[in-house]
């Protein structure tokens, strides 16, 4: 698996030139940039809202424990399953994104994905509680694989950087205004109106995806698919959408150490996250889902800075080695995540983690960590992210979807494990694990820029 898909021009070039290149391609040319900032808008509506089903139940755990007479370990895991088959699903999606194309796609997934969502709110039981949770992860994860292979579609190598950390601020700032959104509403209503609130959001992408999200696909496995008759037909459909076919692409030491690098940066999250009204309330004896919900907004508050410098670091690593070579490589890409992966994830996790088990530091502490663990975490994704897109020329679509079932299985683990390891060991040991998680990843990323690695 070589550096494929690198335009390679003379090293005199300008990053213009570069650009100017990758620009002649008619997808990228026959769409205005205004049209494109709305396309990403709705995509990033759509990841936003797959993200907030996961975490907008987080403050409401006790409450929905109660209503179904079970524990907040149960609902919790059913927490970790949504993240789990939000990974399962995008199996599914990416090959039949690139049978079908991707709007029709998007479409039905996100139809499906706000009826789920209404028979949350009206789950009699906490088994159908459970399936209705799981089907609005799989279809609800759709847009995680199609937004960013979209905005690949429609944006030239030298400018995805910058509008795919847009895109995952969108996903991103769920985890963080989901809780707090919750606690919101489970201060003031009862659980069910989280689903209420959630099934106006969902609707309202919907509705858009129908009116304006156009097909970016240049072209779709379809249509020579319609050349064959019968069962020959719907063999090679099955074939085609084989969901064990992304997960094959594996068998690579390079997407196996892009896997567990961007699985450590979703397990962190999680860690951080999930429990933090078991750990910040008794920390600073708050006795409202509203107050410790305020706590999450400090990372979502480092989410949007990281678009905005996240986004404009990773491209212009691109621009400036692109001149260097006189080509582009997509390894290069990598080369923005070190620092934050290296240094700024881990040393903030672990400070985090222990000022809270040692009652140390005060409310500034966890709120200036959880800010700079957003701000690393948006430099470091979309670097991760358009790798996925650009490593293997012509199986962007399938190296996503199987590198987000690696990361979100990973994250269903860490979400699951979360709070038995706190209760366990102690917030400050749980958050040197995952410190350590993340450090030992850049290593592998390391790897990747500086060994022959296919």
């Amino acid at each position: 698996m070589g550096r494929t898909g690198s335009p390679t021009l003379s090293p005199n070039r300008t990053s213009e030139r570069l650009e100017s290149h990758v620009e002649a391609d008619p997808v990228h040319k026959h769409i205005s940039p205004a049209r494109k900032w709305v396309i990403a808008a709705i995509l990033s509506l759509g990841g936003f809202n797959s993200n907030l089903a996961s975490q907008i139940v987080s403050p409401a755990i006790p409450e929905i424990a109660t209503a179904f007479q079970t524990t907040g370990e149960i609902v919790n895991l059913n927490n970790a399953l949504y993240i789990l088959f939000m990974g399962l699903g995008s199996l599914f999606w990416g090959p039949i994104c690139t049978i079908y194309g991707k709007r029709w796609v998007a479409i039905i997934a996100s139809t499906v994905f706000l009826g789920s969502v209404i028979g949350t709110g009206f789950s009699p039981n906490l088994a159908a509680f459970f399936i209705f949770r799981i089907l609005s992860a799989v279809t609800g994860t759709a847009f995680q694989v199609i937004g960013p292979s979209c905005i690949s579609d429609i944006y030239s190598p030298m400018e995805r950087g910058n509008i795919l950390s847009w895109f995952l601020t969108g996903t991103l700032l769920a985890p963080s205004l989901g809780p707090f959104i919750g606690g919101v509403i489970i201060t003031y209503t009862d659980w069910k109106a989280l689903f209420w609130f959630l099934a106006g959001l969902v609707g309202l992408c919907s509705l858009l995806v129908i009116m304006i999200l156009p097909e970016t696909s240049q072209k779709t496995l379809m249509k020579h698919i319609n050349n064959l008759k019968g069962t020959e037909k719907l063999i090679k459909i099955i074939q085609l959408g084989n969901p064990v076919k992304a997960l094959s692409l594996f068998r690579s030491p390079k997407l196996i150490l892009l896997g567990f690098a961007t699985s450590s940066i979703i397990w962190n999250m999680q860690s951080l996250l999930t429990p933090v009204r078991y750990v910040i309330n008794p920390r600073f004896k708050l006795t409202s889902p509203l107050l410790s919900g305020l706590f999450y907004l400090a990372s979502g508050a480092g989410y949007l800075a990281g678009a905005v410098i996240g986004g404009f670091y990773t491209d212009r690593v691109v621009r400036s080695w692109a001149r260097k070579r006189g080509r582009i490589v997509p390894e290069d890409r990598l080369r923005g995540s070190f620092v934050a992966m290296g240094i700024g994830i881990p040393a903030s996790i672990a400070i985090y983690g222990w000022c809270i088990d040692q009652a140390k530091g005060g409310i500034p502490v966890p709120v200036i960590c959880m800010f700079a663990q957003g701000l690393a975490q948006l430099v470091c994704l979309p670097c991760l992210n358009i790798y996925c897109l650009e490593v293997i020329e012509g199986k962007g679509n399938d190296v996503m979807a199987g590198n987000l079932f690696v990361r979100y299985s990973v994250a269903a683990v860490g979400t699951a494990l979360c709070l038995p390891g706190i209760n366990a060991m102690g917030v400050g040991w749980w958050s040197t694990i995952s410190a350590i998680f993340v450090a030992a990843s850049s290593f592998g990323i390391f790897c990747i820029l500086y060994f022959d690695l296919q």
